[in-house]
């Protein structure tokens, strides 16, 4: 195995970082058995002070967590917004669809009253399933208006969740950023 090595200073003040070995194109190509290794003029450039690159760093996780979890929350919020319309439109379904059934039955009571039909037996069932039948299906709109509303409140849930974790690993990211630089 060829060694290679770079230093990222260069050998003096003001002088351009080196390399030497076999070309960077060999040494990086998949199967290559060149090892890259580091040289520094002396120990103490391998732990540099901290430089205000790392403090920018650290920063930016802690505030890449703050917008996450901010961004999150809206995006929370506006589920659960949808949630709520979901609702809110399902029960005026459901109340437009009762309102047609009563219509209905109405209507076919008149028609059978009109045609000289008495309103027992048969003529009575047939207005009872139609206002059956209306109600039914307004009922099925009205759950199916609260499971949208349960799963936009999940989908909230787990977006918080989301945002509190960014949140709290970007702070985390950010405290070991300082603590990797000996701050």
């Amino acid at each position: 195995m060829a060694v290679a090595t770079f230093n990222p200073t260069g050998y003096g003040y003001g002088t351009a970082p080196s390399y030497t070995g076999p070309s960077l194109a060999q040494a990086l190509r998949p199967g290559a058995t060149t090892r890259i290794k580091p040289v520094f003029e002396n120990d103490s450039e391998a732990f540099a002070s901290p430089t205000i690159g790392h403090y920018l760093g650290a920063f930016g996780n802690i505030l890449g967590g703050v917008s996450k979890f901010q961004t999150s929350n809206v995006q929370a919020d506006e589920y659960e917004y949808q949630g709520n319309l979901a609702i809110a439109e399902a029960f005026r379904d459901a109340s437009i669809i009762r309102e047609e059934g009563r219509n209905f039955a109405a209507t076919q009571s008149l028609q059978f009253i009109g045609s000289g039909v008495e309103l027992q037996g048969s003529a009575l069932i047939t207005i009872a399933q139609t206002m059956k039948y209306a109600e039914t299906e307004a009922q099925a709109t009205e759950a199916k208006g609260k499971a949208q509303q349960r799963m936009a409140y999940k989908q909230a849930g787990v977006t918080r969740n989301e945002g509190r974790a960014a949140l709290v690993g970007g702070i985390i990211k950010g405290v070991a950023s300082f603590a990797t630089v000996g701050v």
